[in-house]
């Protein structure tokens, strides 16, 4: 049976070459024959902007010929070829259809030649032209062609694969070409028909993926939304989810709409790089009894506006660098509570804690009970809290623990459950929660089933550096931008393979410890872990995992991983290999 290309004639085609493409179909003269049906010709091939051949015929031992066809009724006046369709409608042709067709022709083996070279056995191989006129009969004899050039509607009643071959056969008497082998070897006949009409397979790239991965999951968190009507009723609410639930984006919600009711409103988390992102995200809303960002800044600031600074400066002189966390832990919470009782009129309308299991220490919950008008019994507030694997910065207390605490100082609140993940596709979701040690996922999937999660192992620092280095190419060479990739690691930049990487194609800068999280273009995020609480990046790099074995480097996985809303690559130590190998067992037999 022919080899049609394609194998379905489109709708969109001209009628005149349906009924050319079936009488070619079902010929059986035809068997051994490849057809091309609507060959385009790029600006390569000829000097005009696009080209295009109606039929291409490849026949083995014979050659190739190339087809114009022209339906309806033809004419020829003062050298302007013009055609009529069924419906009488007239289109005048920028020239004959011969030079077309043999433009056309010309064109291919061009292209051939430069493919294949001038002296390869396909390039010369018989290239002949016709134009087939289904509708009419053939034009009168002209100089400008020759008879084997034509096939008109007497031509068609027979078989069309006799037609076809006698023309080609006539060419290549006429031509000189007998005696020259065509297209006598199979080899020849694919490697042309390949070179014609190639099949290729284009996968999205992967920048293009993580962007509609983005898209997706955007709306998504947006749809989050709604839980804000569920409690703005209620003047006191625990918001509980796991990590990706679109936690921070009911706060910043919520913020916004105390903010714009007049309310003095206070948006606090722990982590410093949140903090400063809330401060980037907030800018406008900066005014007098507005406050947001780092917990810690924004207490040293209250301090810094009271006359006992000096005092607290002097009390920070006595603690030794060994205790140096006593002053983040004691120290600042007490003078910020001398501060706001000094200051008086520094009370908050409603308060919002964000990442709210690292600040509920009696330290802090005392600060707040203080700053909020009505306290934390009686006043307007939000609190939100991955209460399962991230208190990371308060190791003694861990999730029951931190809400029996919460409940001392409250208790009269509602309480919500955020239960889907609206940040990390399917794939890293369900990677996050397994390697992280959860018997069951600490939330509902979303149906974004994104790319798989990569993982690598790496035996010593230099492999490491290597493989880190690999990972940031191969990204790149996908087109992903490099403000798109953020490396976290458990390290400190310094300690850190990825401090000793250069290249021209990207910098890496560590916001560690920076307010300043927005990357130039070609900078890559360099983050601790610990500081990336609370952020997010369409690509996460997660390096320098050495182990999984103990509750504390599970949290610090938990951590990290979740953060990837699109893409993660986990780089492990060879050591680690056995304990995810277990991990994985437990995913492929579904055990707990």
């Amino acid at each position: 049976m022919v080899n049609m290309l394609p194998a379905i004639v489109p709708d969109d085609a001209p009628d005149s070459e349906k009924g050319i493409f079936e009488k070619i179909r079902s010929d059986k003269g035809c068997a051994d024959w490849t057809v091309l049906h609507s060959l385009g010709l790029s600006q390569r091939g000829i000097r005009k902007p696009y080209g295009e051949i109606d039929f291409v015929v490849v026949a083995p031992g014979e050659g190739v010929l190339c087809i114009e066809v022209k339906g309806g009724g033809v004419k020829c006046e003062g050298g302007q070829w013009s055609t009529t369709n069924r419906h009488g409608v007239t289109d005048k042709l920028k020239r004959s259809p011969f030079d077309q067709v043999r433009d056309g022709m010309a064109a291919v083996r061009r292209s051939v030649e430069q493919e294949f070279g001038p002296g390869s056995t396909i390039t010369k191989s018989f290239f002949g032209t016709a134009v087939i006129f289904p509708d009419v009969k053939s034009p009168p004899q002209n100089i400008g062609y020759e008879d084997d050039e034509i096939i008109d509607v007497s031509h068609l009643n027979g078989d069309i694969s006799t037609v076809i071959s006698t023309r080609i056969r006539s060419q290549r008497k006429r031509m000189g070409w007998m005696q020259i082998p065509s297209l006598t070897n199979a080899g020849d006949v694919a490697a042309l028909v390949k070179f014609l009409r190639p099949d290729f397979v284009l996968r999205e790239s992967r920048s293009t993926r993580i962007r509609r991965d983005q898209q997706a999951l955007i709306r998504l968190t947006k749809e989050q939304a709604r839980f804000l009507d569920s409690y703005s009723e209620n003047p006191r609410c625990l918001v509980k989810g796991a990590a990706g639930t679109g936690k921070t984006m009911l706060a910043l919600e919520t913020f916004k709409r105390e903010v714009a009711a007049g309310n003095r409103t206070g948006l606090l988390c722990y982590n410093k790089v949140l903090g400063g992102w809330f401060e980037r995200e907030l800018s406008e809303h900066r005014k007098e009894g507005i406050v947001f960002g780092s917990i810690h800044e924004n207490l040293l600031s209250l301090i810094k506006s009271a006359s006992l600074y000096e005092e607290y400066s002097e009390a920070q002189k006595e603690i030794p660098p060994e205790r140096k966390n006593e002053i983040f832990d004691r120290l600042i919470p007490e003078y910020s509570i001398k501060a706001l009782v000094e200051g008086g009129q520094n009370e908050l309308d409603y308060l919002i804690l964000d990442e709210a299991q690292d600040l509920i220490r009696p330290a802090f919950l005392d600060v707040f009970d203080v700053w909020l008008r009505g306290g934390l019994k009686k006043g307007r507030w939000s609190i939100l809290g991955d209460f399962h694997n991230q208190a990371i910065y308060s190791t003694d207390l861990r999730g029951a623990d931190l809400l029996e605490t919460l409940d001392k100082h409250i208790d009269n609140y509602a309480t919500v459950k955020l239960n889907t993940n609206c940040r990390n596709t399917k794939n890293i979701a369900e990677s996050t929660s397994l390697f992280s040690g959860f018997s069951t996922p600490p939330y509902e999937m979303n149906q974004i089933d994104g790319d798989p999660v990569n993982q690598s192992f790496w035996k010593n620092e230099k492999d490491l550096a290597d493989l880190l280095e690999a990972q940031i190419n191969k990204l790149l060479d996908e087109d992903v931008l490099p403000k798109d990739i953020a490396i976290l690691s458990p390290r400190k930049f310094g300690k850190s393979p990825a401090s000793a990487l250069k290249s021209n194609r990207f910098r890496i800068r560590d916001i560690s410890n920076s307010n300043d999280t927005v990357p130039d273009d070609n900078e890559i995020t360099f983050s601790t872990i610990h500081s990336f609480k609370g952020m997010e990046s369409p690509v996460i790099i997660l390096t320098d995992i050495d182990n999984i074995s103990s509750d504390f480097s599970r949290s610090l996985l938990y951590i990290g991983m979740s953060r990837a809303s699109s893409y993660l690559s986990v780089l492990f130590q060879e050591g680690a290999r056995s304990d995810l190998k277990t991990v994985m067992s437990k995913k492929m037999s579904g055990a707990d």
